[in-house]
């Protein structure tokens, strides 16, 4: 039977599969009491990072009492750019549905079904573990440990200046840092969900295309530039895939250059992050009080880097794929204005699909592998210094 290029818009599909993942990064913050917990939480953090930077500048601060501050201060950066983002732009994943006209993925083979149904449960299970390996780490940022007033400016602040209200001020203080460290991994999930939204839709194009000259008869490719038949069903496959996919790519780079403005921030507060939690434990008194609650948070830094860096590169890695699968198509059975067509597919298919935040820089492996060497030439300069 002659494969039938009709595709429903998925009503569950995708969408459905992936509930969990748009749920726990972006509808949950519809909920008004969760609304206000964030708007509390951005003043909290806010007002912490303006009363120790004003001692940075005012109190000359020495290089050991900076290095000991700069984690929690950067972390506060990060969240507070997490915060700002959720509150006063929260559209980055709602019209998600609505914009893109996703395919159901029970539009392609069964094999093809399975393999992205198996790929959108391996997403969920990661994306959940890295919001526990957050709230872990959250978790103990609420708990108190001998030497916090070193770590935390804002203690230092209370005790000095509120004697009276400190131990109430403290807790409100360390219970924020619960949802902050859930909102710094949210826009990493929230960049995962849209470039998979669009890598499994290019996976099930990419099936489409490639049974571009399947055929019920069994014509021999010799004859099939002669067959008006088999041409006009050609002509019509190929218009269905160059047509779906550049559906595709316009919402790719509508979306995703949303998220690219964003993310150039997310990175160079992320890079300073990384450089403050090395340099504290490298080259400053490490307490072993502290010691779970720094590994905890380097290990959610790094799952959430990684979620960032493979979601960018499973993209462009899918590009690639669909290009092959073009290339391979019989398309010497084509008729000249065929040709022509498939031409454009290809053509189509060979254009990157970049997450781009500047001329020279793009999310994938290049940029992370870029990163840990830049974190790493820094740290280690820092502590040949410190020797």
């Amino acid at each position: 039977m002659t494969m039938q290029f009709i595709v429903k818009r998925a009503t569950r599909g995708i969408f459905h599969d992936l509930r969990v993942l748009k749920f726990i990064s972006s509808d949950i913050f519809d909920i008004k009491i969760m609304k206000l917990c964030l708007f509390i939480t951005f003043l909290i953090h806010l007002t912490a990072c303006a009363i120790t930077i004003h001692a940075f500048m005012f109190n000359n601060f020495s290089r050991r009492e900076f290095i000991s501050c700069a984690p929690v201060l950067f972390g506060c950066f990060y969240g507070l750019l997490g915060l700002g983002t959720i509150l006063f732009k929260p559209s980055m994943t709602r019209t998600l549905m609505l914009e893109l006209k996703a395919w159901d993925i029970t539009a392609a083979d069964d094999a093809v079904s399975s393999r992205i149904k198996f790929e959108i449960n391996v997403i969920t299970v990661f994306c959940l573990v890295n919001y526990l390996l957050a709230l872990v780490a959250s978790f103990f940022y609420y708990m108190s440990f001998y030497g916090d007033e070193e770590i935390f400016y804002l203690i230092r602040f209370l005790e000095d200046h509120c004697p009276n209200h400190k131990r109430v001020l403290i807790k409100l203080y360390k219970i924020s840092f619960v949802l902050l460290g859930y909102v710094m991994v949210v826009h990493a999930c929230q960049v995962l969900y849209a470039t998979q939204h669009v890598r499994f839709q290019l996976i099930l194009c990419a099936h489409f295309m490639a049974n571009v000259t399947k055929q019920a008869k069994n014509i021999k490719d010799e004859h099939l530039p002669d067959d008006n038949n088999y041409q006009n069903m050609i002509r019509e496959r190929l218009k269905f895939c160059i047509i779906r996919h550049q559906e595709i790519r316009r919402f790719y780079f509508d979306k995703l250059e949303e998220m690219g403005n964003l993310i150039g921030g997310f990175a160079l507060l992320g890079c300073f992050l990384g450089i403050s939690f090395a340099m504290h434990m490298l080259t400053s008194e490490f307490l072993r009080y502290h010691f779970a609650r720094t590994v905890s948070s380097i290990i959610a830094g790094v799952t959430t880097f990684a979620t960032v860096i493979a979601a960018g590169q499973s993209v462009e890695t899918e590009v690639d794929i669909s290009t092959r699968v073009v290339k391979e198509v019989k398309w010497y059975t084509f008729n000249e204005s065929n040709k022509r067509s498939y031409m454009l597919m290809l053509l189509n298919s060979m254009q990157t699909y970049k997450i781009k935040f500047s001329e020279n820089y793009s999310i994938n492996y290049e940029l992370g592998l870029s990163i840990v060497r830049g974190v790493f030439s820094i740290v280690s300069v820092v502590v040949q210094l410190d020797y």
